[in-house]
């Protein structure tokens, strides 16, 4: 569906509600700023992950990177879900740029309307297999900790978090351990 067809589709939808807004004029610019909205929130859509960076390392410990805050639209209610993302990687010779990893966490957010259960595989996925991680890594781990306002404004009303996690490789039991440590010392969201 192309811009202008959604922008009329999406006038009359509103339109059928127009008595629960304030200024019914407004109608045709909330129509703009919501398909603005959209475009911006899948601007990733047709974009390979960013290409990562590696440098050589004697590095044997575990490196985390988080939390990076970022959001995405729940694909069910498209409301936005406010996410912190931690990483851990336990180097194999190489490291990770920093930066890529913050940029490949917005590129997952921004693919397309997808659940926090996709996105943490996804996260992994372009940072291990499509990235290279696998043979110049030991393991990662990704947690995503999100809270949907699909759940908080509506609905059960419920203040809560969701938390997924993706390992890829070997992360052995000291380096879970630190991973572990570090996360009880951030506040959950």
């Amino acid at each position: 569906m192309d811009k202008e067809n959604l922008k009329n589709y999406l006038k009359k939808a509103l339109r059928t509600i127009r008595d629960r807004f304030d200024n019914v004029s407004d109608i045709e610019e909330t129509v703009n700023r919501l398909i603005k909205v959209w475009y911006e929130m899948s601007e990733s859509f047709n974009t390979p992950p960013p290409k990562l960076r590696w440098f050589p390392t004697e590095f044997e410990g575990i490196l985390i990177k988080g939390p990076i805050e970022y959001s995405f639209l729940c694909p069910h209610h498209l409301l936005p879900v406010f996410v912190k993302v931690y990483v851990g990687m336990v180097p194999n010779g190489y490291t990770l740029g920093i930066s890529k990893i913050t940029r490949t966490v917005f590129w997952a957010c921004r693919k397309n309307f997808a659940l926090q259960e996709t996105i943490t595989k996804r996260i992994a996925d372009a940072l291990w297999e499509e990235g290279g991680g696998k043979n110049k890594l030991r393991g990662i781990i990704v947690e995503i900790i999100g809270k949907h306002n699909c759940e908080e404004i509506r609905g059960i009303k419920c203040d809560s978090n969701v938390i997924t996690i993706e390992k890829r490789g070997k992360i052995n039991k000291r380096h879970l351990s630190i991973f572990i440590q570090f996360m009880q010392k951030f506040e959950r969201v």
